[in-house]
């Protein structure tokens, strides 16, 4: 980010005849800004962890029409505390968990299995009921207290 600020400095000299030294009262303070910026954010809680990319991927690919999709849930370590296993999820009939991702390693979903904080579920769900299903899921999982907790329930 900053080569980038810096380049426009410059390209912004070249463009408009300005001499460089004519920037420097206004470049050292904007680089400032720029290194500064993110570490603001941090300490207002305006800045968020991007979810985990799961490297295993699973498709759904059909013959016919279906109104099923395969959805990736990440319980969260930063909101989430406690651990569950999969059969106190108490999925309908018609929802299957289809892979587990903890970490580089993939599980297979079995109902003794041990969901905790950082597991990336791949989940078989009708596309009308991701909203509720996924609500169930989380509810299952006490929430953590950790400034996206709080910072989370400040906001609602």
């Amino acid at each position: 980010m900053l080569l980038a600020i810096a380049l426009i400095f410059v390209l912004f000299a070249g463009g408009f005849s300005i001499k460089r030294s004519d920037l420097t009262p206004v470049f050292a303070p904007t680089m400032t800004l720029a290194t500064s910026i993110g570490k603001l954010a941090d300490l207002l809680g305006l800045s968020f962890k991007e979810k985990p990319k799961n490297k295993q991927k699973m498709e759904l690919v059909t013959v016919h029409d279906t109104n099923y999709e395969l959805i990736e849930l990440f319980i969260d370590p930063d909101l989430f505390s406690s651990s569950a296993s999969l059969a106190s999820l108490e999925l309908p009939s018609d929802v299957s968990v289809t892979m587990i991702a903890r970490k580089d390693k993939i599980i297979a979903p079995r109902g003794n299995t041990v969901l905790k904080p950082g597991v990336i579920l791949t989940i078989l769900v009708e596309e009308d009921k991701i909203g509720s299903i996924t609500e169930s899921i989380l509810a299952r999982f006490e929430t953590g207290t950790s400034k996206e907790a709080a910072h989370a329930a400040q906001l609602s």
